[in-house]
């Protein structure tokens, strides 16, 4: 009899971490799980301590693509070798609170007409630093955030799908590189309800290396193209592309690039790490222009006083 969930996890160069990933779910107090590691190609003894932990724990298994063929086909991979009727997603740098299957579990559970139910998290900081992470929570808000903005109201990891509405628009699409969850979202939104719930249940790792330009600009223009895809769910894709590549906007993307790396800036801030956020303005200052780092670390200032004013 197959488990009622199955956690499906991608890794490369993933050998510090996964071992404390797979840890908080051998600790979960949901009975009826499995775990479908899928190794995208890694370089590292990343596989090596999966297969340790599996050979002594029948509910992990290690899938091995051969080579590195990136994050949404390695999660197609993942789902071809799994049985449940609930998968949950998980990055192998993040950690699972103890009773995150039970509770999503309960609520897939409760409603059968939901088939995305996601959480806040809980960003890990320098020490026992933490930020909640928050995103939107009803149906509705949902809905609103897919249709007016390019940004994924999930957390890709901390989401629990129902099987059936995944096979039902194919899975992920692996043309769609560091936007495949949102595209993913666009096109299972119509399979049934949408949900986050508000507690945090997944503890959420931020690396200091942040997002490449690389990386930030092939997630703007996939993002783009999934919603004109959504726009348009009778078009090839590659007409779709043509048109979203003709109408790409230089300065409009500068500006994405801009936000996105100041934001960033400025998580690092809040979980601790002052010197890396100033640190990585000073990597991208191409970027972000020349004032991004004075403006920074005044704003900082000014905000360190405020608070300093608050705690007398």
């Amino acid at each position: 009899m197959p488990p009622e969930v199955s956690v499906v996890i991608p890794i490369f160069g993933a050998g510090r971490t996964v071992g404390g990933t797979l840890a908080s779910l051998q600790a979960q107090t949901h009975p009826s799980f499995d775990v479908v590691v899928v190794d995208d190609g890694s370089t590292d003894d990343g596989p090596d301590v999966v297969a340790a932990l599996a050979a002594t724990d029948p509910r992990i298994r290690l899938v091995r693509c051969g080579r590195n063929v990136g994050v949404a086909a390695a999660l197609n991979v993942g789902l071809a070798h799994t049985e449940a009727g609930l998968v949950a997603r998980l990055d192998a740098d993040d950690v699972a609170e103890p009773h995150r299957l039970a509770t999503q579990v309960a609520a897939m559970r409760a409603d059968a007409g939901l088939v995305v139910c996601g959480s806040s998290v809980r960003y890990l900081g320098r020490g026992r630093r933490a930020l909640l992470g928050r995103v939107p929570e009803t149906d509705a808000e949902i809905q609103h955030e897919l249709d007016h903005t390019l940004h994924s109201p999930f957390f890709h990891p901390a989401v629990m799908m129902r099987r059936a509405a995944l096979d039902a628009v194919g899975g992920y699409r692996e043309e769609f590189r560091n936007a495949e969850d949102y595209d993913l979202w666009l096109r299972i939104r119509h399979e049934g309800r949408l949900l986050n719930l508000t507690e945090p249940l997944t503890r959420y790792r931020v690396s200091p290396r942040g997002a490449t330009l690389g990386r930030l600009r092939e997630q703007r223009r996939y993002a783009l193209l999934a919603r004109a895809a959504a726009d348009a769910p009778n078009l090839p894709l590659s007409e779709v592309r043509a048109v979203v590549e003709a109408a790409e906007d230089d300065a409009d993307l500068a500006r994405y690039v801009a936000k996105e790396q100041a934001a960033f800036a400025a998580l690092l801030a809040d979980l601790g790490h002052p010197a890396a956020a100033v640190g990585h303005l000073v990597r991208v200052r191409d970027q972000v222009g020349p004032l991004a780092v004075p403006r920074f670390v005044a704003g900082r200032t000014r905000q360190a006083a405020r608070s300093a004013r608050r705690g007398r």
